[in-house]
């Protein structure tokens, strides 16, 4: 969007890429990648726009939108039941509203604002990356690298450890393990899918006596009761000497597969005589291409700028409606608060800014809202308190009146 950024931290560049149309983006990566590290040192060819390197416009234009489409993973350690557990919920307590200390300026979501923990804008040094989901696959950190210095005794001592994440970005908030509970919001952080996509449980007689295994498969079902995933099982039946494959889709409340239908019950029956093996899984809907984007949730204030500090709304049991940001988001879209499916209604108001209200008010205390599409994507975690009364307003910090009025409104 232009300003400053980590290779012009002192001054403004312009835009390489429109706001109206993200591809621009992921074309920007393309060309300057083709042009440099995919192109061989010494060549001149260009391709039919006078570009270099190799792949006509044409094919750039569709990789850049294959690269859009390519997900995330999921969030590495999201409970396989979509709850969040409560360390990852104190650790967005944390990041997003109480800080590390120091008043404002140990407040990381400042900064590192919802939906993806970053805002492009950053007034002084630049935020290049598009979303902060990951941190935990990343050894290089920070703008410029900064702490990434073999000179430096606490980086070289990492980097003799292989430079483990965790403990890396542990020198980001001074180590204090107070703040580490940041960590599990990282790696619980939704990413766009439910705990439950992708996990997997397989009955058979030997599985049966863990505890663990029915569990799974009752947080798989409940999942898909909420439309979080789609359930499949994929076994066989045996009869004597005889088996024969089976697949089967549950329904909310029976597995079919083209020839019967059965309960858990019934299945789990069938595994203690040894009559069925099977595997459950969880499966994702048809809706997470490129025309089905990740619904994105943030406080009311443009996406990518510096906005001060992130005003998260309050609800109580007179007013169970909030209003946020949101983009990408259906009117029909779910409602999921700390991970299960409520009921509620959503009104897309104007200016990516919507309105959310749940039909009963949640436990006093923090909760996290997601929206997810039908078939498709869920948002990411967005803070909401509920409190027993209204919440009188915050008053306005110094730099948040000079900069809404100016100098002279503050000095008369």
């Amino acid at each position: 969007y232009g300003g400053v950024n980590a290779a012009n931290a002192d001054g403004h560049v312009p835009p390489n890429s429109d706001i109206n149309d993200p591809t621009t983006s992921t074309l920007d990566l393309i060309d300057g990648g083709l042009a440099n590290t995919m192109h061989w040192v010494g060549k001149t060819n260009t391709n039919d726009e006078g570009k270099l390197g190799m792949l006509s416009a044409a094919e750039r234009d569709d990789m850049s939108v294959f690269l859009l489409s390519v997900p995330y993973p999921p969030a590495q350690r999201r409970p396989y039941d979509n709850v969040q557990s409560d360390r990852a919920k104190e650790g967005f307590r944390l990041f997003h509203i109480e800080g590390n200390g120091g008043g404002r300026a140990g407040v990381c979501g400042d900064c590192h604002r919802l939906p993806h923990l970053v805002s492009t804008n950053h007034p002084t040094i630049g935020m290049d990356t598009p979303t902060w989901r990951g941190a935990y696959d990343r050894f290089l950190i920070l703008p410029q690298g900064r702490i990434n210095l073999v000179t430096l005794q606490p980086f070289a001592e990492l980097a003799e450890q292989g430079v483990p994440e965790r403990e890396l970005w542990r020198r980001t908030w001074a180590q204090r393990e107070a703040f580490d509970p940041v960590w599990d919001m990282i790696e619980e952080h939704s990413t766009g899918y439910s705990g439950a996509f992708a996990r997997q449980a397989t009955l058979n007689q030997v599985s049966l006596a863990k505890p663990i295994t029915l569990d799974i498969v009752n947080a798989l079902e409940q999942s898909a009761r909420e439309e979080a995933i789609i359930l499949a099982v994929s076994g066989v039946m045996i009869d004597a000497n005889d088996t024969q494959a089976v697949s089967m889709l549950f329904d909310g409340q029976e597995y079919k597969s083209s020839i019967a239908s059965h309960t858990q019950e019934e299945l789990v029956a069938l595994t203690r005589e040894g009559k069925f093996i099977g595997t459950f899984t969880g499966h994702h809907g048809v809706n997470t291409d490129f025309d089905h984007p990740q619904p994105a949730l943030w406080t009311l204030s443009p996406i990518h700028e510096q906005s001060g500090p992130q005003e998260f709304p309050n609800i109580h049991s007179e007013q169970l409606s909030m209003t946020l940001s949101g983009r990408h988001v259906d009117a029909d879209a779910h409602i999921i608060v700390n991970g299960r499916r409520v009921d509620g209604s959503i009104n897309l108001l104007e200016e990516e800014i919507i309105r959310v209200e749940l039909a009963e008010r949640p436990p006093l205390g923090l909760h996290l809202l997601q929206l997810q599409t039908r078939g498709g994507l869920i948002s990411n975690d967005f803070i909401f308190n509920v409190t027993a009364e209204a919440v009188p307003k915050r008053a306005p910090t110094l730099g948040e009146i000079v900069n809404d009025n100016g100098w002279g409104g503050l000095l008369g």
